[in-house]
Parts: C-alpha cells; structure tokens; sequence
C-alpha cells in the first residue's frame, strides 16, 4: 500500500512529493559495524604497538557512534516538522513512499532483495524484538530459535532470511529462515552479523576454543575458514561466488584483511601499517576496507589482485571503504584524522577518481553512506539540525541528492533502485518509480 498522509491521519509530516516518512531509531550500517568491531576487539584484548593509544582512539569512536545513537533514538520521540526542499526538485523525487507495518511496536528495515522482498527487525506487543520479512504487501514475524529475541540482516532473492537468535538456552545463533522454518546454523560470536548469497550459503563467526573463526555454512555442512595464524578470524561480507572476507589475527598479533575462496584464506596485507580489515565484497570478488598506511593514520582500499590506497579527501587524512559495486565503485567516508570519524564527510571513489558526495544545506555535520548498487546509486543518512533535530535518509545518483523525508533511515538498497530503512519507527519502502523491473514487479502484486 502506498501510504500518504491523509492514509496516516494526517499523523506524520508531509514530504516531498506528497511521500510521507518517519522517524527510526536505528544504528546506521557502518557505525554498527564499527562497534561490532570495537566489541570484538575489546573481547579479544587485540594487542598493539601502543596499546593505550588504540584503546583511547576505539573507545572515542564507540563514545562518537553512541552519542549519535542516542540522538537519533531521542530525536524519533520528538515531533517533526514538515522537510525543507530537497536538493533534488519535489517533482523530479522518483520515489513512492510504502509503509511496511509492525509487529506491535518500531519496526526497521535492515535488507531487500531485487524481487522487493524484506528482511528486518521489530519490536512485538510484547516488547521482545522479532525478525521480519515484508513480501508482497504482507509483514510476517519469524520467531526465534526458542529464546525470546532474533534480529534479521539479511536476504536472497529467494526470500531467504539469515540473522541471530537466542535459543531456549539463552544462547546467541545464527540462523537461516527457509519457507516457514527457522533453522539453527551455530553458535554466533558477540554482535557480528550473518550473510547470505543467492545460493543460501551462510557466512557468520563462530566462538571456538580459545578464540572465533569465520565460518561457511552450504547445504548443511559447516566449512571452518581458519585463521591468518592467530586465534581469530571475523567474517564481514559474502559474495555469490561463495567468496567470504574479513579480519583475521596473524601469527605476529596483528589483524590483517583476509579474502577466503575455495579452502585457501588470503592475507590481504596493509598500505604500510601494521593493521587491516576488510568490511566488503563485490560479485566479481573486489574488496574494500581499511588499512593503515602508518603507525596512525589508514585509508580505504580497494582489492582487486592487489590493494590500491583509495587517499582521502581534502586536506584529511584518513578514510575507509563501506561498500563496493560490480563495477568496482566504492563508497566511504573519509575524516581529519582516524581518530574522529564524527567528522568524516562521505565519498564516492570511481575509476581512480575520489570526489566527495554532494552535502545537504545547510552544512550538516552527521552525513554517512550505507550502500551502493551496480548503478552507483548511494544510499545514507545525515542528521538535520535545524529547524529541529531530525534523521533525513538521501539517495545519491550522479550529481543529484534526493532527500526521502525528515526523521528517516536508509539502511540499503537493490539493483532497481529501490530503498529500505525506517520512518516514524516503522519500517519503509522507497520503491523507484522510473525503474522498468519496479513497474513490473508493483503490477505482478496487485
């Protein structure tokens, strides 16, 4: 259903375009991800060459990621004020606004797979958060593994949906929900994500003996991925060629990026530093992430055979990749220094070229990237404060922004074009409007 604001009672704030949105309370991708790591980290007491030094900077980032957290979660309690202009035209917004429901209480959408299929997280009536997955108009809860929480990440398109739940137990494990079934893969290490290819492989981590190890699940049987020499391995991403990356602890005590195919685990190296990590991979198998290039400062990279230093922007100093297209375009962020990544201003690497995302106006201090499709379509958020604090979701095309309302989250994006997050605590849908395979897949539903 698309929804407006005379559908809402006239409840929510008109958007451009007559789209109405809403406000979530929802970590942004990167800074989840960013505190998974922290968390990691902060469990396995990583070692460095000034310890002191990497535990103040890990703790300023998580300081920086919660505050902002809290904000968002304050500001989704607050009313709203209609949304100012958009960089892009009222008219020319070729978005339509879909309102996903609810389980009882905030809903947020975390994944969408090409056939418009849902994947996310909502509270119940019963103030427990369940998984979702939103298909053909209908949101179905998926239960958990016998506790009372699980959280979805992930989908197919075959609506196949991967995430954690607790079990009767009371134990954290990955699962994979197939066609009403909720299955248990194992045991899941801490907060770090599960992921899912188009064959229903699971990539996630695993707590081991004495450490954490990557691990591949296909068709049943649980490949261990291993380690760079050390005690611990972390899977990030997964590609549909069955492809896993991630961090790995080296034999030295250092993490290093690492790219897993076909039984063989790959140290990705470093620009010069000591320390790695990669966050993303492409279907071609193309890796992004960060690497050091000295005792304090990293820059993104991007992996291909070899890692190329992506620079930074400006005058800055630091950067790190978040995502990567088929294509081989990257997005990140990019900062002063690695240390205050509240400062950071986002980016769009593309053939050698880096540029920097066109900014909203007034100049807002909070702007982030989440995702990118094969278009080089980018998805985000930056927090408005002025009239009044609000998060505002924006898509990137070119040289154009487009703002999809205050108090809104863009989490990811499909290869239509089409959009999901949250607003006004219930989770949405930006379907494209000027997309052929969108068109056809609204007709097939009605």
């Amino acid at each position: 259903m698309t929804v407006n604001a005379a559908t809402l009672g006239g409840s929510a704030p008109p958007l451009q375009g007559g789209i109405v949105a809403v406000a979530p309370c929802t970590l942004p991708h990167f800074a989840a991800r960013a505190l998974d790591a922290f968390l990691q980290h902060a469990v396995c007491k990583v070692p460095s060459p000034n310890p002191s030094y990497r535990e103040n900077r890990m703790h300023r980032v998580v300081l920086v990621l919660a505050a902002g957290l809290l904000a968002s979660c304050r500001d989704a309690m607050q009313p709203t004020a209609p949304a100012s202009v958009a960089v892009g035209s009222a008219a020319s917004i070729p978005y339509t606004f879909v309102d996903l429901g609810t389980l009882g209480g905030y809903t947020a959408a975390a994944a969408i797979s090409d056939l418009d299929q849902v994947a996310g997280t909502g509270w119940t009536a019963a103030g427990t958060q369940h998984a979702f997955l939103w298909e053909a108009g209908v949101l179905q809860d998926l239960g958990t593994l016998g506790g009372a929480v699980s959280l979805a990440n992930g989908i197919n398109a075959s609506g196949q949906v991967v995430g954690r739940s607790s079990t009767a137990g009371g134990e954290i494990h990955a699962f994979r929900w197939t066609d009403g079934t909720m299955e248990d893969i194992g045991p899941n290490f801490g907060v770090g994500a599960v992921f899912i290819n188009a064959q229903g492989q699971v990539a996630w981590t695993v707590p081991v003996a004495g450490g954490a190890h990557a691990m591949l699940w296909d068709a049943g049987t649980i490949v261990d991925l291993g380690t760079l020499g050390g005690a611990y391995s972390f899977a990030t991403a997964l590609n549909d060629r069955g492809q896993v990356v991630g961090s790995g602890r080296t034999a030295g005590g250092v993490d290093h990026a690492f790219f897993w195919s076909n039984g063989v685990m790959q140290d990705l190296g470093t620009l010069g530093g000591s320390f790695s990590g990669a966050v993303a991979i492409s279907a071609n198998g193309q890796v992004t992430g960060m690497a050091y290039y000295s005792d304090r400062e990293a820059h993104a990279f991007l992996w291909d055979g070899h890692m190329t230093d992506l620079g930074a922007l400006h005058d800055f100093a630091a950067s790190w990749g978040v995502a990567v297209n088929a294509r081989g375009d990257v997005i990140g962020q990019s900062s002063p220094s690695a240390d205050n990544p509240e400062h950071s201003r986002p980016f769009l690497w593309r053939r050698g070229v880096l540029s920097a995302l066109r900014e909203p106006a007034p100049y807002a201090p909070d702007l982030s990237v989440n995702a990118v499709n094969n278009s080089g379509h980018v998805v985000g958020n930056y927090v408005r404060h002025f009239p009044s604090n609000a998060q505002v979701a924006v898509v990137w095309q070119d040289s154009v922004m487009w703002e999809l309302g205050q108090s809104s989250t863009a989490t990811a994006i499909n290869q239509q074009g089409d959009v999901v997050g949250s607003a006004n605590g219930r989770a949405a849908l930006w379907r494209r409007t000027d997309s052929p395979a969108t068109a056809a897949l609204v007709a097939t539903s009605r």
